[in-house]
């Protein structure tokens, strides 16, 4: 995927996170819940397990975040010194 413009910033930021998606469709608004995998604007796909769906933008009405993945960088963070303590 090449990197987003700065107004699909906000919908690749939740690449990899749970979110439920509701879609307009006709009369009835319909909802679908799964990890966002990828946002190729009109597109954007959700994966449940072994299903794959991929919605047109167009036709989404809300994005609802259920779970978000920690940032790899928080992971990493080194809390203590690194080397041995200096001077004496």
């Amino acid at each position: 995927m090449s990197t987003p413009s700065p107004e699909n910033q906000s919908l690749a930021d939740l690449i990899g996170a749970r979110v439920e998606i509701w879609t307009v469709g006709g009369d009835d608004d319909h909802s679908d819940s799964g990890v966002l995998e990828s946002v190729e604007l009109p597109w954007v796909r959700l994966s449940q397990g072994n299903r794959l769906m991929v919605f047109s933008v167009y036709h989404i009405r809300l994005i609802k975040v259920l779970d978000r993945p920690r940032p790899e960088s928080q992971g990493r963070t080194l809390l203590r010194p690194a080397g041995p303590p200096q001077g004496g």
